[in-house]
């Protein structure tokens, strides 16, 4: 499996706890991580993520804040109700650790205002060429 580690992205607290046909417990919600450039444009990833049992159970008694996970990417594919097929990148957590807390501001695009170890916006270079 490819294993992946997600730092300083935004929980909004908005998990939701699901059971399976055989009750076994799992969590469903997104990660944001805004990238802002120096020319101050910025874009906002969302990743699905999904952790199961008490790992789950846990993130969804969490408020908004800031986590590091770390992850396993998987390709799910589905068939839509008008008989489409599709894919999708889901994650699923193996760890989730709280390492700040989100101001209202980063609530709705993450990093707003700083960046959770520095205090500093952070940036990217536009000239990268790819």
């Amino acid at each position: 499996m490819n294993t992946v580690k997600f730092q300083n992205v935004v929980y909004d607290g908005k998990g939701e706890l699901r059971a399976t046909n055989n009750g076994n417990k799992v969590a469903v919600f997104q990660v944001q991580d805004k990238k802002v450039f120096k020319s101050g444009k910025s874009y906002t990833n969302y990743f699905d993520c999904e952790a199961w049992g008490e790992l789950g159970e846990k993130l969804v008694s969490m408020p908004p804040c800031v986590l590091e996970v770390e992850a396993e990417a998987k390709m799910d594919s589905f068939t839509t109700k008008k008989g489409e097929k599709r894919r999708v990148i889901r994650f699923t957590a193996r760890s989730i650790e709280q390492t700040g807390e989100v101001s209202e501001t980063c609530q709705t695009s993450h990093r707003g205002a700083e960046n959770a170890n520095t205090g500093e916006q952070p940036y990217y270079d536009d000239d990268i060429p790819f």
